[in-house]
């Protein structure tokens, strides 16, 4: 058990935040890979767990005064950044992107590298780049289910970026946001396990002068999730820069152990992810878990198990007899499985073709051990995008699955089971 400095009670032994791992001592000063600045807390996003204040509460604009003096205070106090991170919510919805990160360069009192996160929301706009990006040294865009939608499906989006790369000399990479670490608060603190989250793997600041190691904690204070009990320690995830008498230097409190209002945040290692949902497009799960929605199963799949389901045999049909009504927001809809492949030494990936038939629609799914990109938990979320016109060609809307490998666990000398099974299906989100 140690005591920790400037903190109201003892704890288990903490881990550092990983990130502590790579900061460094030059010339005097600490120096911290990267800073996290919000330009904007409010986003086109309402996305479940998302670590900002963006869902919960309203349009904010960064203070770009407020960030100048309080990096220049950190730095005053021998901190530094070798990169700014200009994130959101959404940056490009700040009202002049560009004078705010010019200002902020210009402003600051070393030179650092500015890096953009965007969602492209405004990538259709081909005439109209922003210019916040003529003050970035960098944007990253965060590929959202639903802005690929808006923009006319994945193939579309990755060449508006590719003609971004083509015209810009900033530079430009993509990622994929299809999940987010599943967080929640407890009354109590939760002691006895290992506190290693990369949650907690942050350095961001506010526009009012607190430093946080943690990117749930600038948002807690907003979030309906958040309880009294985590709320009362909420300051000791933070640092106030203006705070006299804090007990502790902004250096040594950027390298110590984390604080005890951790132990309120489920969000760990052992967290699962959780799928996207942006809450303002994206329908509810369809679960197959405990025989749930067994009458959609129209044919190839076994007797439903507490999990999910398991597909049986080279083919497998399931049925959409009611969509999710309202406004389309995008050409497509968009369906999202959760499926773990059977896969083994005999059969070590699948394929799986999809049709609706009818019609000539053709899609086809590679299922490897692990998806490089949608792996959460245990279960990939493997999309499929069907345009609007041909699943309103057909009533009821079904899908049937072709899967190329289906063996049995008994051929693969796991089990005596002699099922040829293809995948297990947990549930399907359909967004419109």
């Amino acid at each position: 058990m140690n005591e920790m400095i400037g903190h109201k009670f003892k704890s288990y032994d903490h881990r550092p935040p990983k990130s502590v791992e790579k900061f460094r001592d030059e010339n005097g000063y600490l120096v911290i890979p990267s800073l996290q600045i919000y330009a904007a807390d409010h986003c086109t996003q309402r996305c479940q767990f998302c670590t900002t204040s963006s869902p919960h509460r309203r349009a904010h604009q960064g203070d770009v005064d407020g960030f100048i003096k309080y990096i220049n205070r950190m730095y005053d106090q021998r901190v530094k950044f070798d990169t700014i991170n200009i994130l959101g919510g959404e940056p490009f919805l700040h009202k002049n992107l560009a004078d705010f990160n010019r200002r902020l360069r210009a402003g600051m009192a070393y030179r650092a590298r500015f890096l953009i996160t965007s969602n492209g929301f405004w990538l259709g706009e081909m005439d109209e780049y922003p210019s916040g990006l003529e003050a970035g040294d960098g944007i990253t865009f965060s590929r959202y289910s639903d802005v690929i939608h808006d923009l006319g499906g994945l193939d579309r989006y990755n060449s508006l970026v590719e003609k971004l790369k083509r015209t810009r000399p900033e530079e430009i990479s993509t990622n994929d946001a299809f999940h987010f670490r599943e967080w929640h608060f407890t009354e109590e603190p939760r002691f006895g396990y290992p506190l290693d989250c990369e949650l907690a793997d942050n350095v961001s600041l506010t526009d009012t002068g607190e430093v946080h190691r943690c990117c749930v904690a600038p948002a807690s204070r907003f979030s309906p999730r958040v309880t009294k009990a985590f709320l009362d320690r909420v300051d000791e995830l933070e640092y106030r820069i203006d705070r006299e008498e804090q007990g502790v230097e902004l250096r040594d409190w950027l390298k110590s152990p984390l604080p005890d209002a951790c132990a309120y945040c489920t969000a760990h290692a052992e967290t699962p992810y959780y799928p996207l949902r942006s809450l303002s497009v994206i329908g509810d799960q369809i679960p197959f878990t405990d025989g749930q929605n067994n009458d959609m199963l129209v044919s190839g799949f076994a007797p439903p198990e507490a999990a999910g389901v398991w597909t049986i045999g080279p083919e497998a049909v399931i049925s959409f007899p009611k969509l999710p009504q309202g406004r389309t927001r995008s050409p497509n809809l968009t369906f999202l499985f959760a499926a773990t492949p059977h896969l083994s030494s005999v059969v070590p990936e699948m394929n799986v073709t999809i049709e609706i038939p009818g019609t000539t629609w053709r899609d086809r799914w590679a299922m490897p051990p692990r998806h490089p990109q949608q792996f959460f938990g245990n279960t990939t979320l493997y999309t499929l995008f069907v345009p609007n016109e041909i699943a309103q060609s057909v009533s009821p809307l079904q899908l049937k699955f072709n899967i190329d490998r289906c063996h049995s666990p008994l051929e693969a000398g796991s089990s005596p089971d002699s099922r040829p099974l293809g995948f297990f299906l947990q549930y399907v989100i359909v967004e419109i």
